[in-house]
């Protein structure tokens, strides 16, 4: 059940945003560094605010799921609010990601993004 309604999880895979200390390895120049850096802070945001999105859409369902009086359009609207949630949350990294790639050089994006470790395994 909670894969079908939370989509098999709260946001982006986790491991495909790296975390603060790699980005200030890869952008060296300081006023780019601070973009990436604000970027990044954009997508944990994002992030984080969807988990407790999640986290309050979880007592609501529990909620509606004990209340035999519930009708379906409780269902479909609480289910509205969680489709608006994920989407803003989608939006925000999205743009943030945009954000940070207008900030870093091809191979600055490719040493965070695109490591040589990741391309032995794809090989």
């Amino acid at each position: 059940m909670y894969l079908m309604v939370f989509r098999g999880g709260l946001a982006t895979d986790p491991s495909l945003f790296p975390d603060s200390n790699i980005l200030r390895k890869a952008v060296k120049e300081p006023s780019r560094q601070e973009l990436v850096l604000v970027a990044h802070e954009g997508i944990e945001t994002a992030r984080n605010k969807l988990r407790e999105d999640a986290q309050q859409d979880y007592i609501a369902l529990r909620a509606l799921s004990r209340d035999r009086g519930a009708t379906e359009a409780l269902w479909l609207a609480r289910f509205d609010q969680m489709d608006r949630e994920r989407s803003q949350a989608d939006t925000a990294v999205l743009d943030s990601l945009f954000q940070m790639r207008a900030s870093m050089t091809r191979k600055e994006w490719d040493r965070v993004f695109n490591p040589s470790w990741y391309q032995r395994l794809v090989r």
